[in-house]
């Protein structure tokens, strides 16, 4: 997670480029992959937080976190949609939403 986020950032235009050609360098798909490194990170840092968090969590709590992955599923939703249809971002809007939501979720695990 931390190579990917460190190192990917910095080439996903020619990533694209070496791989599909001209055809996919001149569209979002670059932008997509560089912020899709950030959301990896994200991914197992969230992953990592979870695990601990579940193992050892008192059930009251679990019930909690259930209800409130539940609200942040929701809002991901909300503005996954928010972000593709009244901004326009299309691809980069849902990876933004999935950024913020696993971001959440990470300060949720904090919070324990």
């Amino acid at each position: 997670g931390a190579v990917g986020a460190t190192l990917g950032p910095c080439f996903p235009h020619a990533a694209v480029l070496v791989l599909f050609g001209t055809r996919w360098g001149s569209t979002e798909a670059p932008r997509v992959l560089e912020l899709y490194c950030y959301l990896l990170f994200l991914l197992a840092l969230n992953g990592a937080l979870e695990a601990h968090m579940f193992q050892t969590a008192p059930p009251g709590w679990l019930r909690v976190c259930q209800g409130l992955n539940m609200v942040l599923s929701t809002a991901f939703l909300y503005l996954g949609w928010l972000f593709g249809s009244f901004l326009g971002l299309r691809s980069v809007g849902l990876v933004l939403a999935n950024c913020f939501n696993m971001f959440l979720r990470i300060l949720l695990c904090l919070w324990y």
